[in-house]
């Protein structure tokens, strides 16, 4: 693998500012986003959907919500207490894993990761979070990937000089990973398949995952044995007032089975609070600009307007980023205790 240059910015791993470059997955996302379409279908089965019961991020009861919109027959609501955006229905543990393992979504899921221009912008984004970290906390050696997918996290770990251990469920990219990291990937679930010859982690990296959690609170809370006494998290989910996806609406895709809640900034540092950790830094990344250019002017001054308060035009990726409305969110939170 060609080594990356020793610093990494926004736009180096940003499609949108990178000319040609969106041509050039057009293919591959075709057929990823065809195969997640059909994927979607034959999952609503009665034996298979969970009603909840209360909310996941400060336990209100569900009837306190309000619907924003329904799909794949599930109603999406945001709660009246913590403003937490959720799913009213979950699959249960056994269809829910079933999505991940094996499958013709998982095949084209591991295809689009594995391209290689993906793979390098996936490594530059791990990258950067991880500079990120080691301007918060100068010494962190080793560094958890949970759902370590194709291993980008992984892989920058080493590139930023640090020890990148693994945990995937999915068991074809784990043979692989395993291949790549010998000792140091686990093909299985956090925490009931971590080893326990494994160390405690300076770093524990959720990259894209909290937004399949159930209960993600009590997710969190499981971390925090894996954690050294100066440890810290990072999270990475997507923004769920993100400028696109609030132009999207529903048919964006991240509103899919699977995704059982939508993140703010403002909910993700709520709900990792209410879990035992305070934010140490909130931001975004990722700005989709060319695709937001698809849209009228009008709909993003009414959208920007909606969000912020006051219409404002977008012209670049770091006014997105300014206006904290870039298509993915990061945190690093610490031990509220630390």
């Amino acid at each position: 693998m060609t080594r990356l240059p020793p610093a990494v910015g926004l736009d180096d791993f940003d499609v949108a500012a990178q000319a040609g470059l969106r041509e050039e997955l057009a293919a591959v996302y075709r057929e990823f986003r065809s195969i997640q379409a059909n994927s979607q279908s034959g999952l609503d089965e009665p034996g298979q959907i969970v009603a909840r019961q209360v909310c996941p991020g400060c336990g209100a009861a569900t009837r306190d919500t309000t619907l924003l919109f329904s799909k794949n027959n599930i109603p999406h609501v945001r709660c009246n207490h913590c403003d937490l955006v959720y799913t009213l229905a979950t699959l249960t543990p056994s269809a829910d894993a079933a999505q991940y393992d094996g499958n013709e979504f998982m095949r084209a899921y591991v295809e689009l990761k594995r391209h290689p221009l993906y793979a390098k912008l996936e490594i530059a984004k791990a990258r950067y979070l991880l500079q990120r970290v080691q301007a918060q906390r100068a010494g962190v050696r080793t560094v958890l990937d949970i759902g370590a997918s194709t291993g980008a996290m992984m892989a920058a770990a080493g590139l930023q000089g640090l020890d990148g251990y693994g945990i995937e469920p999915d068991r074809a990219m784990a043979e692989l990973l395993g291949r790549l990291y010998p000792q140091r990937l686990i093909n299985g679930y956090f925490p009931q398949d971590l080893s326990q010859d494994w160390p405690l982690f300076d770093l524990i990296t959720l990259l894209d995952v909290l937004e399949h959690m159930v209960e993600p609170v009590c997710f969190l809370e499981s971390i925090k044995a894996s954690l050294g006494p100066e440890g810290v998290l990072l999270v990475q989910v997507p923004n769920f007032n993100s400028l696109l996806v609030q132009m999207d609406g529903p048919k964006n895709s991240n509103f899919c089975i699977g995704h059982w809640q939508h993140f703010t900034a403002a909910t993700l540092s709520a709900l990792l609070a209410r879990a035992g950790f305070c934010a140490l830094e909130i931001g975004n990344c990722i700005s989709e600009l060319d695709r937001i250019r698809d849209y009228p002017a009008t709909q993003v001054l009414t959208t920007t307007a909606r969000l912020l308060g006051e219409a404002k035009t977008v012209e670049t990726p770091a006014q997105l980023y300014e206006y904290g409305l870039g298509y993915k969110l990061y945190g690093l939170f610490a031990l509220t205790s630390s």
